[in-house]
């Protein structure tokens, strides 16, 4: 049984991502910044990411 992110596990992936976001648009700018780097930075699975962070919008278009 699969367990269901409560809203404070949801605003803890937010930061984590965010603060790993930024960290490498620092490193290697905007267009360096892909969810394979977000996800290896985090540590999260990719899902965990998508369905905890809800939709992503592109920055760079």
């Amino acid at each position: 049984m699969r367990r269901i992110p409560t809203e404070e596990h949801r605003r803890a992936v937010r930061e984590t991502v965010l603060e790993v976001t930024a960290a490498l648009a620092a490193e290697h700018g905007l267009r360096g910044v892909t969810m394979s780097r977000i996800v290896e930075g985090t540590g999260f699975v990719g899902d965990l990411l998508v369905k905890a962070s809800g939709p992503v919008r592109c920055a760079t278009t």
